[in-house]
């Protein structure tokens, strides 16, 4: 019962670091393609208004 519940516990850990991984990942991509956009957008008002 040990052996099992220890493994299950490392199978466990091992998903949730993942999931944290792909989750950290998936943010910092989007928040720097969502800074880009922004970046245009400021350039593209700011040339309009010049």
């Amino acid at each position: 019962m040990k052996s099992s519940r220890s493994i299950f516990s490392h199978h466990l850990r091992v998903v949730l670091t993942a999931l944290l991984v792909s989750a950290v990942s998936i943010g910092g991509v989007l928040y720097y393609f969502s800074q880009q956009a922004l970046i245009e957008t400021i350039k593209q008002s700011l040339s309009y208004q010049a």
